[in-house]
């Protein structure tokens, strides 16, 4: 993955990664961040990465939850094909 190419090159990372106070779960950042990834030339490799990677915070236009979700689709994808 080229990361010199990230739109979000620069940023402070903690801006991708926010938690509840009072529950310690995940929630996504503020709009203006989200929509720096719909800018990012490498947004579907870097949402490939994460989910790869298990990363917390939100990659590729994603959050842990959606590319959770992702990843139990295609792996039920996978056992239907090989049933």
């Amino acid at each position: 993955m080229r990361r010199d190419l990230a739109a979000c090159l620069g940023l402070d990372p903690n801006l991708f990664v926010r938690y509840d106070p009072d529950t310690f779960q995940e929630i996504d950042p503020d709009p203006d961040i989200q929509a720096v990834c719909q800018t990012c030339a490498i947004m579907d490799d870097c949402r490939e990465f994460a989910i790869a990677n298990f990363e917390e915070g939100w990659w590729g236009g994603t959050s842990f939850r959606n590319r959770d979700r992702i990843r139990r689709k295609r792996r039920e994808a996978n056992s239907t094909q090989t049933n």
